[in-house]
C-alpha cells in the first residue's frame, strides 16, 4: 500500500508525517491488501479574524480502481487527521466488505 502526503499551505514535521503513515497503517491494517494507493492532503484555511481551520482530505484506491474519500477540519492537526483516517478506515471497510454481502445474499437465495 502506497502513501503520499501532499500539502497546500502549511507545513508539517518529520514527527506528524510518522503520526500520519502510522495512523493510517493501524486503520487500515486488516484491508492493506486490497489497497492500492492512500493520498493524504493537508491544507490549513485562513479566515479573516486571523484563526485557521485545519483540513484533511484522505482518498483511498482499491484493489477495483474505485476511489473512497473522507473529510475532516478542526482547529487541530491531530484531531482533524484522526477523524479522516478513522472516517476513510470506516468507508474502506464498508466497500471492500460489499461485494461479500452479495454474494452471500446470493447464495441465500441460490439455497431457497
Amino acid at each position: 500500500m502506497k502513501t503520499q502526503i501532499q500539502t497546500h499551505e502549511c507545513e508539517i514535521d518529520d514527527l506528524l508525517r510518522r503520526y500520519i503513515f502510522q495512523s493510517i497503517q493501524t486503520a487500515l491494517s486488516t484491508v492493506s491488501t486490497q489497497i492500492k494507493v492512500v493520498c493524504v492532503k493537508l491544507t490549513t484555511r485562513f479566515e479573516h479574524s486571523g484563526d485557521s481551520t485545519k483540513l484533511c482530505s484522505i482518498q483511498i484506491m482499491v484493489h477495483n480502481s474505485m476511489w473512497i474519500s473522507a473529510n475532516s477540519e478542526t482547529t487541530y492537526w491531530l484531531s482533524t487527521i484522526d477523524r479522516a483516517v478513522q472516517a476513510a478506515a470506516r468507508a474502506t471497510r464498508r466497500e471492500i466488505n460489499r461485494p461479500l454481502k452479495i454474494q452471500q445474499q446470493s447464495l441465500l437465495e441460490f439455497e431457497n
